[in-house]
C-alpha cells in the first residue's frame, strides 16, 4: 500500500476547501430532474492515449 506524507497545513487546507464547497452546494437551490444523468463523450484521441497508457503500465505484484 502506498502512503503519502503531507504537511498538516496542506491537509487542513484541502479539508477546509472541500468543506466550503460542500457548504456552497447545500445552499445552492438547484432544480434537478429525478434520475437525471449526465452524458459524457471521450474523443478518439483521448481514448487512444488512455489505451496507450494502459498498455505501458505494469501492475505492481501483491506483496
Amino acid at each position: 500500500m502506498d502512503l503519502s506524507v503531507q504537511k498538516l497545513s496542506q491537509i487542513f487546507r484541502s479539508y477546509r476547501t472541500q468543506e466550503r464547497i460542500g457548504e456552497l452546494n447545500r445552499q445552492a437551490k438547484l432544480n434537478t430532474v429525478q434520475q437525471q444523468q449526465d452524458r459524457v463523450s471521450i474523443s478518439t484521441k483521448a481514448r487512444e492515449q488512455l489505451q496507450a497508457k494502459a498498455n505501458t503500465e505494469v501492475p505492481n505484484p501483491a506483496r
